[in-house]
């Protein structure tokens, strides 16, 4: 008799901390925010000692992951028509490096040699371009094959 007294106590107590677990999974808060700005900031900050600029700029991001021929496609389209925009305004961050074909004075590559752009908590996929002002993310807008006929009016802003 001892003994089952002991066992329904244990039975109970234990009954009675799993119903609190699922109290409090139940009434904890659901909503989950990203916060870019952090992300990517701790992002530059570690692999490339940079900060987010005050004024507006565009990251354009090259990751190594998807289709390669997309992906060189589109880096290419914005390399041969770097002229036409303001190349002071926007930084060019490569995950890839076998894209560097040839070095330009005008244009300046960074190159994330372990990817870590990848490793993210934010939507990067093939060429990916993260806008910023006031030293905060403002959009992160990943490209498709279709923006290859307007990828240099996405870099003027």
């Amino acid at each position: 008799m001892r003994v089952q007294n002991i066992i329904l106590i244990c039975s109970l107590f234990i009954a009675f901390s799993c119903n609190e677990n699922k109290e409090n999974v139940k009434t904890g808060n659901s909503d989950y925010t990203i916060d870019t700005t952090t992300i990517f900031k701790s992002y530059l900050q570690n692999i490339f000692h940079l900060s987010i600029p005050n004024e507006k700029h565009c990251f354009y991001i090259v990751s190594d992951l998807g289709c390669f021929d997309c992906t060189q496609t589109l880096f290419n389209r914005t390399i041969h028509s770097y002229k036409q925009i303001d190349t002071t305004k926007i930084t060019f961050i490569l995950a890839n490096s076998k894209l560097i074909m040839k070095k330009s004075s005008k244009i300046k590559f960074l190159v994330d040699s372990f990817a870590e752009i990848n490793e993210l908590a934010l939507p990067i996929t093939n060429i990916t371009l993260i806008y910023t002002s006031q030293k905060k993310v403002d959009s992160i807008l990943p490209l498709k094959w279709e923006d290859q006929t307007r990828i240099i009016d996405l870099l003027k802003f």
